[in-house]
């Protein structure tokens, strides 16, 4: 509690005439003690002050007194809310209702009321740690006028302790914050891959998240030792909830000193978790995926002289072969249809998709389909259509990548870069996203505080 300071006037003389007045107590606002015989009273300097310029100076401190009474009579007008004190606290025991009011009030018929319209509302006890905002309009008045306590993570009480009082229940603003961390790649990713180190910092799952977030623009296969990759969570909690909990990603960035460069995926505020865009807003998400697996490596390019490993003469070699371990997941590289599926001769298990009247993919040498994808189907980008093998004319387990564009075999990892490209955010969505971004990007800074 706080107990309230008489606040004193002092009046200084100097050089006989001139009179200055200041709070004695140096805090609070002043008040008139007429009957104080210390050296601050007024009475007390008439006493030693006589003739015709006490009456003057006489005149001129009841008149500046008179003032001063009338500023405190307007000071006892209500104070504008931003001046108001709010102090936060926290129970360290747990108590009944009744017993924190009667911390607060002194009127027990008013605790008591209060108290009783808390449980009809469902609070009868406070938990130890129960969070509570007091509101008073000075910080030295003895009591509150509001105090707010927060019962739980998205709902609190109002106590209102004006007149007859009043209690309310309150929803709980949701808050929320960019919470960022850092991981550094201890092996290169193709060692990961094969099994051939076990150093790990970073989750698998959080790098698998990172394929997808990043499957257009660049694959995870390429990063190396001490590649460092940030994360930034949009973390969420209800206002009185003392932690953040992580909701959804935010963005990321990747930092791969081997392709020198720094890719940044970005999801605007309301966005949905797939929804990412790169630094100026331009969507990653582009119609087809960079790669058919995850973390796969390129064995072998699109070659028009190449000398076949298992013909061994030379023989046009127009796909693109992805090196991933036995059983892994083929992806669908676009939106489309399957238009071919079964057993190929030298291509193996092979499933062909038309994605438009221009372009097409096939996918050679699968160890087995997905059930649930038969021809005619219609597929998604990212879609699971089958698995990595090594059927038909095959040295190791890998998928053949076919492209065509306009019915012509073209060189897939040439061409990507020249593929449609989806539109920028509009006008007004991009300024809000650039707000997004350099929160974000804030939060991967702090990092290096």
């Amino acid at each position: 509690m706080f107990n309230r300071k008489k606040d004193k006037i002092e009046f200084t003389e100097k050089d006989g005439e001139e009179i200055t007045i200041r709070d004695a107590s140096g805090t609070g606002r002043p008040t008139i003690d007429l009957t104080d015989a210390g050296t601050g009273g007024i009475l007390s300097f008439l006493r030693r002050n006589k003739g015709p310029a006490a009456a003057i100076s006489s005149f001129v401190l009841f008149f500046l007194a008179a003032l001063l009474v009338r500023q405190r009579l307007a000071d006892d007008a209500p104070v504008p809310f931003e001046q108001h004190a709010i102090i936060e606290t926290a129970l360290d025991e747990g108590l009944p209702v009744e017993d924190y009011l009667s911390r607060l009030l002194r009127q027990e018929a008013k605790v008591e009321q209060l108290a009783g319209a808390a449980r009809r509302l469902g609070v009868a006890r406070l938990s130890p740690g129960t969070k509570a905002l007091l509101y008073y309009e000075r910080i030295t008045d003895p009591e509150p006028y509001q105090a707010r306590l927060f019962t739980g993570p998205q709902t609190s009480l109002l106590f209102a302790f004006e007149g007859e009082g009043r209690v309310e229940l309150l929803s709980n603003k949701l808050l929320k914050s960019y919470i960022a961390e850092r991981w550094v790649l201890e092996a290169d990713m193709l060692d990961l891959m094969t099994g051939k180190s076990s150093r790990l910092k970073a989750p698998w799952e959080l790098l698998s998240r990172t394929e997808e977030i990043l499957s257009w623009s660049i694959g995870l296969r390429n990063l190396q030792k001490g590649d460092i990759l940030c994360w930034v969570w949009e973390a969420q909690k209800y206002e009185g909830d003392p932690s953040f909990r992580k909701a959804s990603v935010a963005g990321l960035q990747l930092s791969a000193r081997s392709l020198d460069t720094v890719v940044f995926a970005i999801r605007p505020a309301g966005g949905r978790d797939t929804a990412f865009y790169d630094y100026e807003g331009r969507p990653l998400r582009r119609q087809f995926l960079r790669s058919p697996v995850r973390y796969g490596r390129i064995s072998s390019r699109y070659n028009l002289t190449r000398l076949n490993p298992v013909l061994k003469y030379i023989k046009a070699h127009k796909g693109t072969d992805f090196a991933a371990p036995e059983g892994a997941e083929v992806y669908a590289l676009a939106d489309g249809v399957v238009v071919k599926r079964g057993l190929y001769g030298p291509n193996g298990n092979y499933v062909k998709i038309r994605h438009d009247s221009i372009y097409a993919t096939g996918y050679l040498h699968l160890s087995r389909f997905e059930d649930s994808v038969q021809l005619g189907d219609t597929v998604r980008q990212g879609q699971v259509i089958g698995y990595v093998g090594q059927t038909g004319s095959a040295t190791g387990p890998h998928v053949c990548l076919r492209f065509w564009r306009r019915d012509f075999q073209d060189d897939f990892v040439h061409a990507f870069q020249y593929l449609p490209e989806p539109p920028a955010l509009p006008l007004l969505e991009r300024q809000q996203f650039y707000q997004t971004r350099d929160s974000i990007l804030a939060a991967i800074r702090s990092l290096d505080d």
